[in-house]
């Protein structure tokens, strides 16, 4: 506090200058995520020229959208784009998190244009970039659709869906609740860190033939062709099988005696596969492995788990992996 007698004391607002570092430390104690921290940035931000760098900076290190059912977003997407289309601005953001938590009849050309100006942001940002689609419902309407069918949304829609996930700029998908969602949208991109998808509503593959002799007409089998299929980054990673229809069943169950790992179409590029994850339900397993995973990719590691025996066969792949690095 400034003596009543200072010379400076009669100067409105003036305070002693403090160091940047001192300034940088101060600032980087306040959570731009609690309501009163982010108003104080803000704040500064507006009336302090020492303090626009640092309080921009954390205001906009982590940017969230989310783009729900509730209420119009245009606007707020429109704002969000002029402020973050500025290069200035752009330098801080550090993590850009786009998330769509929507139900069917929300996918019209309202939030189509909202998610193709937010997609034409990433470029134009560094380090990670979240994309998540999900489908919104209320657990207290029991008849209402748990689940988006993808080839029901409007076209324009998922033009807008395919577009932000071709981004080079995107590292991080999440897919929940989706049904027939394309597996080759994503499998033909490589820059990306993870890839994360929820059970049981997972993503729909066709099975192109069984590896196991009269397993197509084993009633333990599910007849519809449709299994589960999860793919992480880089990476392939196979946990199928339930009885049931896809994608209403409430009594989702895994069945161990009734799974099994199946070959894929190949429309879907494979030759970015750099690690695989295959969970074993069922003796033969390991020796189906080596037809599910193509070993001659260079993969950087292999994870197995599960109660299949013996692993001799997988050790033979393993000798190929091993020397093609």
């Amino acid at each position: 506090m400034l003596d009543r007698h200072s010379p400076q004391s009669g100067e409105l607002g003036h305070f002693p200058r403090l160091p940047l570092d001192v300034l940088a430390n101060i600032i980087g104690e306040l959570d731009p995520q609690h309501p009163r921290d982010a108003y104080t940035l803000r704040s500064l931000s507006l009336s302090c020229h020492s303090a626009l760098h640092f309080s921009q900076m954390a205001l906009f290190k982590s940017v969230d959208v989310v783009l729900s059912s509730r209420g119009s977003f245009s606007q707020r997407v429109l704002r969000l784009k002029s402020a973050v289309s500025s290069p200035r601005i752009a330098q801080y953001v550090r993590h850009f998190k786009i998330v769509l938590d929507v139900r069917e009849q929300d996918c019209g050309p309202e939030i189509s244009t909202a998610l193709g100006e937010l997609g034409s942001l990433l470029p134009n940002l560094k380090d990670i970039h979240s994309f998540t689609l999900r489908c919104a419902f209320l657990k207290s309407l029991v008849r209402q659709k748990k689940c988006l069918d993808w080839c029901s949304l409007d076209p324009a829609f998922r033009g807008a869906v395919e577009g932000v996930i071709a981004s080079p700029a995107l590292v991080h998908l999440q897919i929940a609740r989706v049904e027939k969602f394309p597996l080759n949208v994503f499998l033909d991109h490589a820059s990306w860190i993870d890839l994360v998808v929820e059970e049981p509503y997972v993503i729909d593959i066709r099975i192109v033939s069984p590896l196991m002799p009269g397993a197509a007409e084993s009633k333990d089998t599910d007849v519809s062709g449709v299994h589960r299929t999860i793919a992480h980054v880089r990476s392939y990673s196979v946990a199928e099988g339930s009885r049931g229809s896809w994608p209403f069943d409430e009594t989702y169950c895994v069945r161990p005696d009734a799974v099994l790992i199946t070959g894929f179409d190949y429309p879907f590029n494979l030759s970015n596969l750099r690690r695989a994850s295959v969970y074993w339900w069922h003796r033969g397993a390991a020796r189906d492995t080596l037809h599910v995973v193509p070993f001659q990719l260079s993969l950087r590691s292999f994870a197995c788990t599960g109660t299949a025996q013996p692993y001799d066969i997988l050790f033979q792949g393993l000798i190929l992996w091993r020397d093609s690095l």
